[in-house]
């Protein structure tokens, strides 16, 4: 049932109930699979929307998240996982079998919240609209708040 998923409540909260349901629009999705239903498509086009595939690989130039954030915070995670293979290989004993291990949902937890030192910004967040042309320069800028800089706070 397209309304009771996710894209489907996407689709009719922000552009089924649009002022001007005659004005067309272009939304530009990934590949994931469950954004190329047909019901998806067919209930996109009803609302005048026309869904335009993002490359393989190309989130990180056209999704503003991915080419903000999302692209910064899996270098310092992927930085995280070579530093683990590293340190298994240094302390390895050559005399016995070894095997890598991956890290346990704790340790990756632990690196989740290593590598992100402050809540995202809505200067931030802006930026990476604007990286991906989608809002003007000036726009967006110079409105976070004293919360959104706070850095976060590890529970004991």
């Amino acid at each position: 049932m397209l309304l009771g998923d996710s894209l489907g409540e996407f689709f009719l909260f922000l552009l089924g109930n649009r002022p001007n349901l005659l004005e067309p629009i272009i939304l530009q999705l990934d590949d994931f699979s469950c954004h190329w239903t047909d019901e998806v498509v067919e209930y996109a086009k009803s609302i005048k929307v026309t869904l335009l595939k993002i490359p393989l690989n190309a989130t990180s130039v056209c999704q503003p998240a991915d080419a903000t954030w999302n692209g910064p915070l899996k270098v310092r995670l992927r930085n995280k996982w070579i530093e683990s293979l590293r340190e298994q290989l240094r302390v390895r004993n050559p005399e016995v079998t070894f095997k890598l291990k991956a890290p346990d949902r704790t340790g990756l937890c632990k690196w989740i919240f290593s590598t992100k030192r402050s809540a995202v910004a809505t200067s931030t967040i802006a930026g990476g609209f604007r990286k991906c042309g989608l809002i003007e320069r000036g726009c967006g800028e110079n409105e976070e708040t004293e919360a959104e800089t706070a850095p976060v706070q590890e529970n004991a």
